[in-house]
């Protein structure tokens, strides 16, 4: 029947090392075309929004003993999206 080839150790690090060099390449491609354009890549965006919503509720409740029902309100419009 047909012998089975095994892969060379270098043959591997070769195929390793183009993967990693081809994956730096697209990641810089991305990081030019994202200055040229001028806007963060949506899921960057998105994950930034994030974490800064749940740092302004965390304020919020924070400070939300000491204040007013009025006060909270406005708050929660300002802060909504």
């Amino acid at each position: 029947m047909f012998k089975r080839r095994r892969k060379s150790k270098t043959r591997k690090r070769k195929e390793v090392k183009f993967l990693i060099v081809v994956t730096l390449i697209c990641f810089l491609l991305a990081i030019v075309v994202s200055f040229i354009t001028g806007r963060v890549p949506v899921l960057l965006d998105r994950v930034i929004t994030k974490r800064i919503e749940g740092e302004i509720v965390k304020k919020v409740e924070d400070t939300k003993k000491g204040l007013a029902g009025s006060d909270i309100e406005k708050l929660k419009k300002e802060y909504k999206r």
